[in-house]
């Protein structure tokens, strides 16, 4: 592998596991000096940070797959990663849609 693919490989890998540092910053919101209810706030995030982490546990895995392989996903493989980012994408609008409330 090239040195530039693999850089480029390399920053894809890393995009995908920023969604761990997304779990990561709402499970700090829970401590965040504006929540008044934290415990509201836990069970209020608590399953969008699971849906996050599956998710990105799904794309990380199909990416070191096809890093790996080299071998485009096949028709499953591709469903698993759209379903994965639909979700990130769902959460992300979720938490959007709850600050502007």
């Amino acid at each position: 592998m090239q040195p530039d693919e693999m850089e480029k490989h390399e920053k894809a890998y890393n995009a995908i596991i920023g969604f761990y540092d997304l779990a990561e910053k709402l499970i700090d919101s829970v401590g965040h000096p504006e929540v008044k209810d934290p415990v509201s706030q836990r069970d209020f995030i608590e399953p969008m940070v699971k849906q996050i982490e599956e998710a990105t546990d799904i794309l990380s895995e199909e990416y070191r797959n096809f890093v790996t392989t080299g071998k485009k996903p096949g028709f499953l493989a591709k469903k698993k990663i759209e379903k994965a980012v639909k979700t990130v994408n769902t959460v992300l609008l979720e938490c959007k849609n709850s600050l502007s409330n």
